[in-house]
């Protein structure tokens, strides 16, 4: 993966300067406007963006102690805030080394409304709400023997970043669909000259299991709390 280009995308997603990721050191932006603090790091460099008053609170992050999103609303207690949650980056390859899309072992096509709809009636709400596909403008799908919508992968245009989703029908879980789909996504991802990016929510191993097999590689963190008051 490009180091430079995630790193890039995500000051942009952060509205920082690219050079905010730069060196192994926390760089702290107060920002109008925002109702929470969120964190991301890549590699050594950790960069937070906060509401304006909070810098100093966040001097407590170190490059060197691993942060969640508990540890930074107790750090916080005093403003007021709960946490939002912790999320693992992954990235296609590794660092400085070109990405490259994984084989696909199964049929994938561009999903239809009706198999959408199908798979969404088969998963709970939590679930198809933290996949993200419904924000996807392009969605593939595997099937399964009977022509029944098994998975569904795609991604959201993050600038530079391929920001994957993908979602399993609970009966079809663990018998390669998710890999199928979420392959394909890749694939269409690194075509399109974007790099793929793969968040999964901290412990998820199922997720972590899936990103290692399609050739990702966790380089990054993100934390979130939402606060309350900064008055």
């Amino acid at each position: 993966m490009d180091r430079a280009r995630v790193a890039a995308a995500w000051a942009q997603r952060l509205r920082v300067p690219a050079e905010d990721f730069a060196g192994d050191a926390v760089t702290v932006r107060e920002r109008e406007g925002l109702d929470s603090v969120v964190v991301v790091a890549l590699g050594e460099a950790w960069v937070a963006v906060c509401p304006p008053g909070l810098a100093q609170e966040l001097r407590v992050l170190e490059p060197a102690v691993p942060v969640d999103a508990d540890a930074l609303a107790s750090a916080l207690a005093e403003v007021g805030c709960e946490p939002i949650g912790t999320a693992d980056l992954w990235f296609n390859g590794s660092w400085n080394q070109t990405a490259t899309a994984p084989t696909l072992q199964q049929p994938t096509h561009p999903a239809t409304a009706a198999e959408l709809d199908e798979l969404r009636a088969a998963c709970s709400e939590d679930d198809w709400t933290e996949s993200g596909l419904e924000s996807m403008p392009e969605l593939w799908v595997a099937v399964d023997d009977d022509g029944r919508a098994a998975a569904a992968a795609g991604y959201a245009e993050w600038g530079d970043l391929a920001h994957l989703g993908v979602l399993a029908a609970p009966a079809s879980r663990g018998r390669g669909f998710a890999d199928a789909a979420a392959a394909r996504a890749v694939a269409e991802a690194i075509a399109s000259g974007r790099l793929a990016q793969w968040r999964s929510r901290a412990g998820n191993a199922a997720s972590a299991r899936l990103a290692r097999r399609l050739g990702f590689t966790r380089a990054g963190v993100q934390v979130a709390v939402r606060v309350f008051a900064t008055d």
